[in-house]
């Protein structure tokens, strides 16, 4: 009886890993430039930050590595690749705010179940601090202008006969979107803000539950401690940068417009 002793074997290099899309130092360096024409608070956090690209999430989101001190900007390749370079600065930009005014923290503090209403409202003061005090405009954002959550995109065209203002807090927008019972099935955000805590993307979840201020269930040890972070941007702002950026979003911060409902305390007063 013939014995074939012949081992197959794998050609290892044959085999193509999937590509991970990788930016270019030009790229890196182009939008960093560019972000600086916003403010450099922007420019800063991205110079502060890894970027990397993955499918595990749909379109973007910002996270903090706590070891290394510094934020992670995620976006899904393709999602990155069918956005103009406006677009672009414009998520990026929006990644940031949701770090300056604390958002990962207040998502956090919401019920699990409301955590979809308060993503809506955390990307409404995100948008429109963008185009009222940093110069972004919202013509120049083509598609996105209409798909993105802006009061009148999320509460119609009417919002004034609703008695909806402008230049609320996150905290504001939620109780208004419960208050009109707002059909949030309809609307997605466009980043995925679950990532900040560390939760992975966000779930989904039924719009139905306690109101913002209640206990959430969720653990807000899962939160990092950003102080270091903080200290990092602090010292790189001058003086004149640091009240630019206080008067901006003063009014979007948290519990800071009569009668809102804080979502939670915490840092994010750095400036």
């Amino acid at each position: 009886m013939h014995k074939d002793n012949t081992i197959m074997t794998l050609d290892l290099d044959s085999i193509k890993p999937e590509e991970i899309k990788t930016l270019s130092s030009k790229e890196y360096l182009d939008i960093l430039i560019k972000l600086q024409n916003f403010h450099t608070v922007f420019y800063k956090m991205w110079e502060l930050g890894n970027i990397s690209f993955s499918k595990d999430l749909k379109t973007a989101g910002i996270l903090f590595n706590t070891e290394g001190e510094c934020v992670e900007f995620k976006f899904n390749p393709d999602f990155w690749d069918q956005l103009s370079e406006y677009q672009r600065l414009f998520i990026i930009c929006h990644e940031c705010l949701h770090v300056i005014l604390n958002h990962g923290y207040r998502l956090v503090s919401t019920h699990p179940l409301n955590r979809p209403v308060a993503n809506i409202a955390a990307d409404i003061v995100d948008n429109h601090i963008l185009l009222d005090s940093f110069d972004f405009n919202r013509e120049e954002l083509g598609g996105l202008s209409k798909e993105l959550c802006f009061i009148d995109t999320i509460f119609g065209e009417n919002y004034k006969e609703l008695r909806i203002e402008e230049n609320g807090s996150m905290e504001y927008y939620f109780n208004k979107l419960k208050d009109n019972a707002i059909k949030i099935e309809c609307f997605s955000t466009i980043d995925e803000h679950g990532i900040m805590n560390g939760e992975g993307a966000d779930k989904g979840d039924s719009e139905e539950g306690s109101d913002s201020e209640k206990d959430s269930g969720s653990s807000k040890n899962n939160i990092p401690d950003y102080s270091k972070l903080f200290e990092k941007l602090g010292n790189s702002l001058t003086n004149e940068e640091k009240q630019e950026l206080k008067k901006a979003i003063k009014t979007h911060d948290e519990g800071t417009k009569p009668g809102s409902k804080l979502a939670g305390t915490g840092i994010g007063k750095w400036y």
